[in-house]
């Protein structure tokens, strides 16, 4: 009756939030005349569905009174549509429970995507630059008032500083650089902040993540303590540091399929509201089950899916990348962002990205034993350049290093 209110309707409502298949099927044909700027009356609407009467078509156009309130009637096509999901998914998850089909787990995640699903937004997508200026104003002034800055949380080594939700965080290098050791260090920090953490180690067990951070913690060499030749002493040391350790709300999950890994990280998220910070160790042994052939194309979707998950449940993602060999065929060994590029869309991805680097695993020099180098050379709302730590391998340890 009001063509012109098809492409205001087709931003609230999709095909199949129409209950009726016929519904579905005018819709999805109006639509699609409108795209192609055909006339629409009954006649042409009647031509291009083959099988449906005339009298159907005018049918419809006889319950409606008033055009200019499609909007408000698309809304309540909407609205009843996310109902009937509701009830249908809800069913689904019971009925999974009661007969032990699916997991609690399971549970959980698939209550993540019905809520994020139901809360999405298919009306216009824009923001007013008075809406923005709002915002800005009243976080300028929470922050002013208590400190708030809830966007952000404190990595607990100055040199990296703050790492902000929603992120992709990349840190690549080439074995043997202290990946892993700077991840389980920030992991710790957050979590002694008050953050809980998720810890996906898709190459080294648990345990061995578990005694990291206590050897981190008690101060006690972590080589031993993997092989628990430890004096009385240090085994007592050991106990406390696990002790302490344990208190804070640290997750660990040991696992290579990604969508299993997401399907955990969503529901911890759930169950732990207070989660800022995911770790992924390392996305080069993780792998999806479409088992793509294409490694790069492989790594590129598990790369934007991480993105996708931060920017869903408000936490940092940070993806630990080995580099590739074409690094130690070079005279001076230091890393590049063109080193990612074999590495699907990390580089394209990652809102910051830092190459780690240690000139001991080329020189042996004891010399430069703790020095290590954090190359920022991606970031997006903050600086690049160069960032020296000092690692106290045997403690998993890192330090700025005016602090060491």
């Amino acid at each position: 009756m009001e063509p012109s209110n098809i492409a205001a309707v087709s931003l609230i409502v999709q095909p199949e939030d129409f209950f009726l298949p016929f519904h579905r099927q005018v819709f999805e044909m109006l639509v699609s005349m409108s795209k192609k700027s055909d006339a629409i009356d009954f006649v042409t609407v009647h031509d291009n569905l083959p099988g449906v009467s005339f009298d159907d078509i005018s049918r419809l156009a006889a319950d409606f009174v008033v055009p200019f309130h499609a909007a408000e009637y698309a809304r309540m096509v909407r609205e009843s549509s996310k109902q009937r999901y509701l009830r249908a998914s809800l069913i689904q998850i019971m009925t999974g429970l009661d007969d032990n089909s699916i997991r609690t787990v399971d549970a959980l995640s698939m209550l993540d995507t019905l809520t994020r699903k139901l809360a999405a937004k298919p009306d216009m997508q824009f923001t007013t630059a008075a809406t923005l200026a709002e915002k800005l104003i009243e976080e300028i002034r929470r922050a002013q008032e208590c400190g708030d800055r809830n966007d952000f949380f404190f990595t607990g080594i100055k040199s990296i500083g703050e790492f902000k939700r929603t992120d992709l965080i990349i840190i690549a290098g080439r074995p043997s650089m202290g990946k892993t050791a700077l991840a389980c260090n920030i992991a710790y920090n957050v979590a002694s902040d008050g953050n809980s953490v998720a810890f996906v180690t898709a190459e080294s067990p648990a345990e061995s993540i578990f005694k990291r951070w206590v050897s981190s913690d008690a101060s006690i060499d972590n080589h031993k303590l993997q092989r628990m030749r430890l004096s009385d002493s240090q085994s007592a040391a050991v106990i406390e540091g696990a002790k302490r350790v344990g208190e804070l709300p640290l997750y660990i999950y040991d696992s290579r399929n990604w969508e299993r890994i997401e399907a955990w990280v969503r529901a911890l998220k759930v169950m732990e509201p207070s989660l800022a910070l995911v770790v992924l160790d390392h996305v080069g042994k993780v792998r999806t089950r479409k088992r793509i052939e294409n490694r790069y194309l492989e790594i590129g979707e598990i790369s934007a899916d991480c993105k996708e998950v931060a920017k869903d449940l408000d936490v940092a993602f940070l993806l630990l990348s080995q580099l590739n060999r074409s690094v130690e065929q070079r005279e001076n060994k230091r890393p590049n962002m063109s080193d990612l590029r074999e590495s699907g869309n990390l580089e394209q991805d990652a809102d910051v990205i830092g190459l780690i680097y240690r000139e001991f695993y080329y020189s042996h020099n004891d010399n430069d034993k703790r020095k290590v180098e954090l190359d920022i050379q991606k970031n997006r709302d903050g600086k690049t350049g160069v960032q020296y730590l000092r690692f106290f391998e045997e403690y998993v340890k890192f330090l700025d290093r005016k602090d060491a």
